[in-house]
Protein backbone atom coordinates (compact mmCIF):
# COMPACT_ATOMS: atom_id res chain seq x y z
CA UNK A 1 0.00 0.00 0.00
CA UNK A 2 1.10 3.67 -0.77
CA UNK A 3 2.04 5.65 1.73
CA UNK A 4 -0.66 8.85 2.02
CA UNK A 5 1.65 11.63 2.21
CA UNK A 6 -1.68 14.20 3.33
CA UNK A 7 -1.89 11.22 6.59
CA UNK A 8 -5.45 10.24 5.12
CA UNK A 9 -6.80 14.09 5.14
CA UNK A 10 -8.22 14.57 1.81
CA UNK A 11 -10.51 12.59 0.01
CA UNK A 12 -9.65 9.80 -2.36
CA UNK A 13 -11.14 11.45 -5.39
CA UNK A 14 -8.80 14.98 -4.56
CA UNK A 15 -5.78 13.69 -4.06
CA UNK A 16 -4.40 14.06 -7.53
CA UNK A 17 -6.28 17.66 -7.82
CA UNK A 18 -4.69 19.17 -4.84
CA UNK A 19 -1.11 17.45 -5.64
CA UNK A 20 -1.40 19.05 -9.36
CA UNK A 21 -2.50 22.77 -7.75
CA UNK A 22 0.19 22.48 -5.67
CA UNK A 23 2.39 21.77 -8.70
CA UNK A 24 0.95 24.06 -10.96
CA UNK A 25 1.28 26.97 -8.19
CA UNK A 26 5.41 25.87 -8.03
CA UNK A 27 5.29 26.35 -11.88
CA UNK A 28 2.99 29.40 -12.21
CA UNK A 29 5.13 31.17 -9.67
CA UNK A 30 8.90 30.10 -10.93
CA UNK A 31 7.88 31.21 -14.72
CA UNK A 32 7.51 35.11 -13.96
CA UNK A 33 10.39 34.71 -11.39
CA UNK A 34 12.91 33.55 -13.74
CA UNK A 35 11.41 36.15 -16.34
CA UNK A 36 11.75 39.20 -14.19
CA UNK A 37 15.33 37.84 -13.32
CA UNK A 38 16.89 37.10 -16.64
CA UNK A 39 15.37 40.61 -17.55
CA UNK A 40 16.75 42.15 -14.95
CA UNK A 41 20.02 40.63 -15.43
CA UNK A 42 20.70 40.57 -19.09
CA UNK A 43 18.66 43.36 -20.63
CA UNK A 44 20.79 46.86 -20.67
CA UNK A 45 18.06 49.38 -20.82
CA UNK A 46 15.97 48.73 -17.87
CA UNK A 47 16.82 51.83 -15.02
CA UNK A 48 18.48 51.10 -12.17
CA UNK A 49 15.50 50.95 -9.88
CA UNK A 50 13.51 48.71 -12.21
CA UNK A 51 16.25 46.52 -11.80
CA UNK A 52 16.39 46.06 -8.07
CA UNK A 53 12.57 45.98 -8.28
CA UNK A 54 12.65 42.71 -10.56
CA UNK A 55 15.21 41.35 -8.55
CA UNK A 56 12.71 41.91 -5.51
CA UNK A 57 10.24 40.52 -7.24
CA UNK A 58 12.32 37.78 -8.52
CA UNK A 59 13.34 36.83 -5.22
CA UNK A 60 9.71 36.71 -3.53
CA UNK A 61 8.38 34.80 -6.41
CA UNK A 62 11.02 32.11 -5.51
CA UNK A 63 10.71 32.25 -2.16
CA UNK A 64 6.81 32.35 -2.37
CA UNK A 65 7.13 29.21 -4.88
CA UNK A 66 8.79 26.71 -2.19
CA UNK A 67 6.90 27.75 0.73
CA UNK A 68 3.68 27.65 -0.12
CA UNK A 69 3.32 24.19 -0.73
CA UNK A 70 5.58 23.40 1.97
CA UNK A 71 2.81 24.85 4.40
CA UNK A 72 0.18 23.51 2.31
CA UNK A 73 1.70 19.89 2.90
CA UNK A 74 2.29 20.96 6.67
CA UNK A 75 -1.16 22.41 7.04
CA UNK A 76 -2.94 19.38 5.31
CA UNK A 77 -1.26 16.58 7.68
CA UNK A 78 -1.35 18.83 10.93
CA UNK A 79 -5.36 19.43 9.75
CA UNK A 80 -6.55 18.33 13.23
CA UNK A 81 -4.62 20.66 14.93
CA UNK A 82 -4.78 23.30 12.65
CA UNK A 83 -8.17 22.90 10.27
CA UNK A 84 -8.79 26.68 9.39
CA UNK A 85 -5.50 27.15 8.17
CA UNK A 86 -5.33 24.28 5.93
CA UNK A 87 -8.75 25.53 4.42
CA UNK A 88 -7.64 28.95 3.57
CA UNK A 89 -4.38 27.42 1.84
CA UNK A 90 -6.60 24.27 0.23
CA UNK A 91 -9.78 24.39 -1.02
CA UNK A 92 -12.86 23.06 1.77
CA UNK A 93 -14.29 21.00 -0.08
CA UNK A 94 -11.02 18.50 -0.50
CA UNK A 95 -10.93 17.60 3.30
CA UNK A 96 -12.76 14.79 4.76
CA UNK A 97 -14.92 16.30 7.73
CA UNK A 98 -15.13 14.06 11.25
CA UNK A 99 -17.96 13.01 10.54
CA UNK A 100 -16.53 11.42 6.91
CA UNK A 101 -14.03 9.60 9.20
CA UNK A 102 -16.14 8.38 11.39
CA UNK A 103 -18.14 7.20 9.07
CA UNK A 104 -15.49 5.52 7.14
CA UNK A 105 -14.11 4.11 10.22
CA UNK A 106 -17.17 2.48 10.88
CA UNK A 107 -17.50 0.87 7.28
CA UNK A 108 -14.52 -0.47 7.53
CA UNK A 109 -14.94 -2.06 10.57
CA UNK A 110 -18.33 -3.22 9.58
CA UNK A 111 -16.10 -4.76 6.35
CA UNK A 112 -13.18 -6.45 8.62
CA UNK A 113 -16.32 -7.83 10.84
CA UNK A 114 -17.88 -9.62 8.02
CA UNK A 115 -14.56 -10.78 6.59
CA UNK A 116 -14.07 -12.45 10.42
CA UNK A 117 -17.48 -14.51 10.03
Amino acid sequence: MKKDIFNGNIKTEYIGYVKVSLIFFVIACLFPCCVFFFVALLYEKVEYAARILMFVMSGVLLVASFLYPLISLWAIKNYDKHPKLAKKLVKEFVFIDFDEKLFQYLIEKGVKEKNKK
